[in-house]
């Protein structure tokens, strides 16, 4: 309540006193918040250190969220020793919980091969997972490994369905991606009308790329 202001005047510091009280008896999302608090510096002097010990014990108890930010403190080196096996190791645990974000994480670990054996079926797969949650950058990173081949699923009918999915949630590079798609025919049926529109989208977001492309159309 006090991080956020609810019902008292916001104060990071008090928010830091509390969330220590709970999280020095155990209770793993106190632990989690805390370690945020650290990461940022806010009601207490930044300290990554800090932040990864913390993110370390809410993790140890299953808490998926510390489990996926431990993960970023590995692959990151926040506080500890840089290490891709890690970060995929954590990741995988958030992920397998069903946690949107770290499923994103776990297919980019597979997609670049960081951590984990390279493998695109399998970043198909855990970015399928988020993508069918929503999450937007997943959606589009399907519809790459999709569209591209990359992946034992290729199809581009369905390649253009996540980048329609993407570029609807206000994703720019997506929004051009789509854009290019109906421009040459490639995943969809060739349409300059709705290559301008997607095209439109995208430049009004100031993608420098779709508005070239817009400019071209036009031309």
């Amino acid at each position: 309540m006090f991080e956020s202001g609810r019902g008292v005047a916001k104060s990071d510091f008090e928010a830091f006193s509390w969330l220590t009280k709970a999280a020095e008896q155990g209770f793993a999302i106190a632990q989690c918040n805390l370690a945020i608090l650290f990461g940022g510096g806010r009601g207490v002097a930044q300290n990554n250190v800090e932040a990864a010990r913390w993110f370390k014990m809410a993790a140890g108890q299953g808490y998926a969220v510390a489990q996926a930010n431990l993960g970023l403190v590995f692959e990151k080196g926040r506080g500890v020793t840089p290490s891709d096996v890690e970060a995929a190791r954590w990741y995988e645990m958030a992920a397998e919980q069903g946690f949107t974000n770290a499923q994103f994480y776990v297919g980019t670990m597979f997609e670049r091969g960081c951590g984990v054996a390279q493998s695109n079926k399998s970043a198909a797969q855990w970015y399928k997972k988020a993508a069918d949650q929503g999450h937007v950058e997943a959606q589009y990173s399907l519809g790459l490994l999709l569209s591209h081949g990359h992946s034992t699923e290729h199809s581009d009918v369905e390649a253009a369905r996540w980048f329609k999915k993407a570029a609807d949630q206000g994703h720019a590079e997506a929004q051009n991606t789509l854009g290019y798609c109906y421009a040459n025919g490639s995943c969809v049926a060739q349409s300059d009308v709705e290559a301008a529109r997607w095209f439109k989208k995208a430049a009004d977001q100031g993608h420098a790329k779709a508005k070239h492309n817009l400019g071209v159309l036009r031309d």
